[in-house]
């Protein structure tokens, strides 16, 4: 009887382990998935930046704020000096912002250059709480391209941006530090909401053409869909990839890594398609 129960015991135990070891196995494989895409989006920063600046940085060195208008129509408003200051200030400091997030993310420079980290740290929240404040004005008096559907979701982006960025802060300061990484880096997710449209977007197109698109008010149930995709769906999912990473359940892990790698994937397609078909005919 004692030899039966031991065998139990050790078949359980060797079972035990054999589960441990296939739940780690399933979270490696979730952490490369996310590294990859969050590599295929850092990409897509440095290019949009390079866009930016060329679009519009280099425009404004020059005194010639009328060529914005070539990149984005009404951008610049003869006589509108608040609103040409706002869509300055909105997109000037969206490149400043841009380039000092991933460096937020790197855990090497994190541990290592602390100092840099706060005060890197501290200006993008300033920058991200500033450009949304900014971006909600522009849209509800300068008014943009879509219906008041898309303008309320745009306004939801910057909402919840300036709400992950005002916690982020609040608990760097109050030196809770776990809490605060999971702030930021839901920060760092919502704050790429307009990038993430422009990717989805291109790559719909590249697919599927320009069904269910109205290019001359730019609204259908696809800008819709593109808008919903942009805005809500990347904080859900990363709270999906943050409940996967302490997981138990393997199926339920290799089910997020498996959405995830397809999202890299159109993601890789995205930015192939809006650099070469929008920005690098503007950089060059």
């Amino acid at each position: 009887m004692e030899s039966t129960t031991k065998l139990t015991d050790d078949s359980a135990e060797i079972m035990g382990a054999d589960n441990k070891s296939k739940i780690k196995t399933a979270q490696r494989v979730l952490s490369w998935s996310g590294k990859a895409w969050l590599s295929v989006l850092v990409l897509c920063q440095m290019l949009f930046i390079l866009y930016l600046i060329a679009a519009y940085a280099m425009p404004s060195i020059s005194g010639d704020l009328a060529k914005w208008n070539g990149n984005s129509g009404g951008a610049f408003i003869a006589g509108d000096t608040l609103g040409n200051i706002a869509f300055g200030m909105h997109v000037l400091l969206a490149i400043v912002m841009i380039a000092g997030g991933p460096l937020q993310l790197i855990p090497r420079i994190r541990n290592k250059y602390r100092r840099f980290h706060r005060i890197n740290g501290r200006l993008y929240v300033f920058l991200a709480l500033t450009i949304s404040f900014v971006g909600i004005y522009m849209i509800w008096t300068r008014g943009t391209v879509g219906n008041l559907t898309m303008h309320s979701l745009t306004t939801f982006n910057g909402l919840v941006t300036i709400i992950c960025g005002f916690l982020a802060f609040a608990y760097a300061r109050a030196r809770n530090i776990a809490v605060h990484q999971i702030w930021a880096t839901r920060l760092f997710i919502v704050a790429n909401g307009v990038l993430y449209f422009r990717i989805i977007l291109f790559g719909f197109l590249v697919l599927f053409g320009p069904v269910g698109i109205d290019f001359q008010t730019f609204t259908g149930p696809t800008v819709l869909a593109i808008s919903v995709i942009s805005y809500v769906f990347p904080i859900v999912f990363y709270e999906l990839y943050r409940r996967a990473s302490n997981s138990n359940n393997s199926v339920f892990i290799y089910s997020v890594t498996g959405s995830l790698a397809a999202i890299t994937v159109y993601f890789m397609l995205g930015t192939f398609a809006v650099t070469m078909g929008s920005w690098l005919p503007v950089i060059q």
